[in-house]
């Protein structure tokens, strides 16, 4: 949940190391979805996480021509510098002093066609740290000056939109469940992926293990 990062700290034995945006999360549209959110979790002692969230495998949805948001990603960082990436729900992972979770929430998904999301916007979202500027000019159409401003290239962006409009986007995109390539995005060699964590593989002194 998002809560404060004092109040978390406060209470538990972590330490935030990272609280931040990710550009190009939220889906593209007229209207944009929320970008994620990453927040690495450094733990300060030995214990047991459990971690549950949603859209880690499918895109959430993009409609009326909007583009779906980011998925989430859940990676552990074992101190030894492997790392284990973990599935939507997880109980009881057992962590050590020095670990790091990774944890990048989802994106919303965009409403309407980007290419009709006013050009201003779109030039704020780039100045602000929202999105990049390929996606501003491959996804949205707006060209803009390289100048100190960043100013808007009304013409340029104009000529691209209209070449961009002739792309016909579906009604809702991802067009079926399980759409995305999650595990050929995240894994890298020497990962572990965790599919189902159980008691048993974290204690060895559990009575699972019989």
């Amino acid at each position: 949940m998002n809560v404060p990062n004092e109040f978390i700290e406060s209470y538990f034995p972590v330490r935030i190391e990272c609280y931040e945006s990710v550009p190009d999360t939220g889906g593209p549209g007229l209207h944009r979805g929320g970008n994620a959110m990453k927040v690495d979790y450094r733990f300060l002692a030995a214990g047991v996480v459990s971690v549950h969230d949603d859209r880690w495998l499918t895109y959430p949805w993009g409609v009326r021509g909007g583009l779906p948001g980011g998925r989430s990603v859940k990676t552990l960082e074992r101190k030894d510098g492997s790392r284990e990436l973990l599935p939507s729900k997880c109980d009881r992972i057992r962590v050590e002093v020095g670990d790091v979770l990774l944890f990048q929430t989802w994106g919303g998904g965009g409403w309407g066609n980007p290419v009709d999301r006013d050009a201003e916007l779109v030039r704020r979202n780039l100045r602000d740290g929202w999105i990049s500027e390929e996606s501003a000019r491959t996804i949205f159409g707006v060209v803009l000056n390289d100048d100190f401003e960043r100013t808007l290239d009304t013409s340029a962006t104009e000529k691209l939109r209209s070449e961009l409009r002739a792309f016909k986007r579906p009604m809702v995109d991802p067009t079926e469940p399980a759409a995305g390539k999650w595990i050929e995005q995240n894994i890298r060699p020497g990962d572990r992926f965790i599919e189902a964590p159980t008691i048993a593989e974290h204690f060895s002194d559990s009575k699972a293990e019989t």
